[in-house]
């Protein structure tokens, strides 16, 4: 089986081979691959890992978020402590309450690390309740992109096929002429179909569907 990786790739400048990835489709590319590596890391490689990370960002949270730096606090813990599944069960459990837009104003960080802006709120619609809202950042809608590409690739799919997409995000059915991102940043696509979450059976079903195989995503 010929890797995906060697077949369908866009073309810029006429190079078919090596092909060649610039911009932020890149920097996508270098993170899917870094991935498919880690996957075969031992579990104590990648908790190392984790670990080695985990310090810098609580360090951050720390000190742009009054809700994280009370729940450190409250445990009695620094950044630079939480180095081990032992120290993360001493933090107190971030609840639906500290999500909801009335009472989100201390949890997320009044200033994003240079490089991680646009901030991009994602709520929900609130039919149970008050809504809630998650903030996204450029570098974690990098990282939802790699893993994205790697369910692709670890499900073998062919990139060439058409494909319809279920997405909460898409309000009515619509065509376009390839996958959309991230795919489509990565390889030539065939086309894809992209269908709302809440349309009902009926609708589904008049979609015409052959040759199509279905993908349904929570994110936008």
């Amino acid at each position: 089986m010929v890797s995906p990786w060697l077949s369908n790739r866009p073309t810029p400048d006429g190079h078919v081979w090596p092909a060649l990835t610039r911009g932020p489709a890149a920097a996508l590319e270098t993170l899917v691959r870094q991935i498919e590596e880690i996957q075969w890391l031992s579990p104590f490689e990648i908790e190392a890992l984790q670990f080695s990370q985990l310090p810098i960002v609580a360090a951050w949270c720390a000190e742009h978020s009054p809700l994280f730096a009370r729940h450190l606090g409250d445990a009695g813990l620094t950044p630079q402590e939480l180095t081990s599944p032992a120290a993360l069960r001493r933090l107190p459990l971030l609840v639906r309450r500290h999500l909801q837009i009335g009472g989100n104003s201390e949890t997320y960080c009044s200033k994003m690390p240079e490089g991680h802006e646009p901030v991009v709120e994602v709520r929900s619609s609130g039919s149970t309740g008050e809504p809630a809202c998650a903030k996204r950042t450029r570098v974690n809608q990098l990282f939802w992109m790699a893993h994205t590409m790697r369910e692709y690739l670890w499900h073998g799919d062919d990139f060439a096929n058409r494909v319809a997409v279920v997405r909460a995000s898409v309000t009515d059915y619509s065509e376009i002429a390839n996958w959309g991102a991230p795919a489509a940043a990565l390889f030539r696509t065939g086309p894809s179909a992209l269908l709302p979450l809440r349309a009902d059976v009926k609708q589904r079903s008049s979609v015409p569907m052959r040759c199509w195989s279905i993908q349904a995503s929570s994110m936008p």
